[in-house]
């Protein structure tokens, strides 16, 4: 390619053969460093069959052409009409992840004057007007006529409001504000740092107008509602003081409102007495430009539309043991859109277990399932996570009669056989995975047994506490000095590993997690290559095997 300046000049030529175009100092009220190069453009677009002259202002970017020349159009008196940022003039010609091909960047430059010109002939023509509706967000947060900036800080949270009601505004610690009815107050109070702040009535047939300027005083509000919303409105401002209005902007999940906290009722040359708010926004307040809002709504079924499309299965999940393998799976699972927890756990975090756990050092001597349940809950307040903080002796077979899956990471075999002895009895069919290292994790296992299989299933692939398909050979776990470290493991006591050993074992095998916990498959073992380079500078005996590193061998039980 030509240095920088020989592709400026081709590209103004090629321009030039068509439209006239100089170069400027600087574009008008954009900050000059912005751009490598200035230009202005006379050209025509078609407005209502006619052709008509335009000004164009264009601001070449020093990664062009990999990143594509803005283009602004400082005539006003067509406004208002779509793709044009209104604060700066700046038109929206392209996507952001346009595929550009920068050996031709002549043909990139013309291909956005043209689709600048037709954005702008498209707009004046109302051919695009409903792009206003579709793309209502965008324009809703722009200021328009100096108004005061859109607050955009404010969340729906929980049940979606439907009819005319008051819901209540709070305060979160992190500067959000949350909007809740009263059903869902008392869950919020209880999961979010927040305190109410104020109230805000929620008018569901409020419609905003077809175009912008979407400036809202207290005359414009009265002029859009009927007299049932009129009447409500004022009963509200009566009551609390305030004009703070929230109603449906768009697809059930994004909201628009004004927020008039406090109506000013001491007018300086009159009595304290004599202005009723209401009186006030009649006669004081009449025309002023109310601050406008946004919120977007949170719920289970708004996220689950924006992933994965539609409403998903619910599943419950119990992991029993919450070591480094048993909270990073918790880490994979969550991504099910709706998931449910069983944490159980008898152990603290402490610092040992940093750095390949999925807590950290904000949870130290804290129940590895209370913190587990924060983290998880961080992400989803709504999700459902059971903490049971007692040995899986202890535990009530009840808390696992509905799982989806219950995976054993304790690192204890006798426990896991105790417990599965139980679901037996009690005729738990939930299929059940067991997942440790083997030392150094120079392997990884997963057992997979499923509903109808139980703890003689896998009590009959170990021979003196030992598995069957260990990739370390047994005699090796008769010398208890060479393996000095205790984890989720079934073969007694080994040395450390890292928790990026612990991310690679689970990525490999939660794919096969996936499948297996919707099907019928017959129990299987799975056994994942890790570190057998450890094994031989440790001069520690494995079995041969024709897999490679970070390859899954899967051995039927008979």
């Amino acid at each position: 390619m030509h240095n920088y300046s020989s592709i400026l000049q081709t590209c103004f030529d090629k321009i030039f053969e068509q439209d006239f175009v100089e170069v400027i100092p600087n574009i008008p009220n954009i900050k000059k460093e912005k751009y490598v190069q200035c230009w202005h453009i006379k050209t025509e677009v078609d407005i209502q069959g006619m052709s008509n002259n335009i000004d164009l202002y264009v601001g070449i970017p020093n990664s062009f052409p990999y990143v594509i020349p803005d283009f602004y159009y400082f005539d006003s008196q067509y406004d208002y009409f779509p793709h044009i940022d209104y604060q700066n003039r700046k038109l929206c010609i392209f996507e952001e992840n346009l595929v550009l091909n920068v050996e031709y960047p002549e043909l990139i430059i013309l291909s956005c004057l043209k689709q600048a010109k037709r954005v702008i002939s498209n707009g004046i023509n109302n051919q695009n007007i409903m792009d206003f509706t579709q793309e209502v967000e965008s324009y809703w947060t722009l200021s328009y006529n100096n108004e005061s900036t859109v607050d955009t800080r404010y969340i729906i949270y929980g049940t979606q409001p439907e009819k005319i009601e008051v819901l209540n505004i709070l305060q979160h610690y992190n500067g959000n504000k949350l909007i809740v009815n009263d059903n869902d107050l008392q869950f919020v109070r209880k999961h979010f740092h927040s305190v109410v702040v104020g109230k805000i009535l929620f008018l569901p047939r409020f419609t905003i107008s077809r175009r912008p300027p979407y400036v809202i005083t207290w005359q414009g509000l009265k002029d859009c509602v009927d007299q049932v919303d009129l009447d409500e409105i004022e009963r509200f401002i009566r009551t609390t003081g305030c004009l703070n209005i929230l109603f449906p902007l768009a697809n059930n999940s994004l909201f628009g409102g004004v927020y008039f906290e406090r109506i000013n009722t001491r007018i300086n040359g009159f009595r304290d007495t004599y202005f009723t708010p209401v009186k006030a926004l009649n006669k004081i307040y009449k025309t002023k430009k109310i601050p406008r809002i946004m919120a977007k709504a949170y719920n289970k079924n708004r996220i689950e539309g924006r992933t994965s499309g539609g409403i998903s299965t619910p599943y419950k999940f119990s992991i029993v043991g919450c070591g480094s393998i048993g909270s990073n799976l918790c880490s994979f699972l969550r991504s099910y859109n709706d998931a449910s927890f069983v944490l159980v756990d008898n152990d603290l975090f402490t610092i040992d277990n940093i750095g390949r756990h999925l807590l950290g050092f904000d949870s130290i001597n804290q129940f590895k399932t209370v913190a587990i349940k924060n983290v998880l809950q961080s992400t989803r307040p709504e999700m459902d996570v059971q903490a049971i903080s007692r040995s899986s002796y202890d535990c009530s077979v009840s808390s696992f009669v509905e799982s989806s899956a219950i995976f054993f990471c304790t690192g204890n075999l006798m426990a896991e056989l105790e417990l599965l002895g139980r679901f037996t009895k009690h005729n738990v069919l939930t299929p059940k995975f067991i997942v440790w290292f083997e030392p150094y994790a120079i392997a990884g296992h997963m057992i997979y047994l499923n509903k109808l299989d139980n703890d003689r299933t896998l009590q009959s692939l170990f021979t003196n506490e030992l598995y069957k398909h260990n990739l370390i050979r047994p005699e090796e776990y008769k010398n208890p000095d060479a393996f000095t470290k205790r984890d989720a493991g079934c073969n007694g006591s080994y040395t450390l590993y890292s928790g990026n050993d612990v991310m690679l074992f689970l990525s490999a095998i939660f794919p096969l997690i996936c499948d297996l916990i919707n099907s019928d498959s017959p129990s299987t073992c799975y056994r994942w290559i890790g570190n057998t380079q450890i094994a031989i500078e440790k001069r520690i005996g494995i079995f041969q095997t024709e897999m490679q590193k970070y390859q899954i061998e899967t051995f039927p039980i008979q």
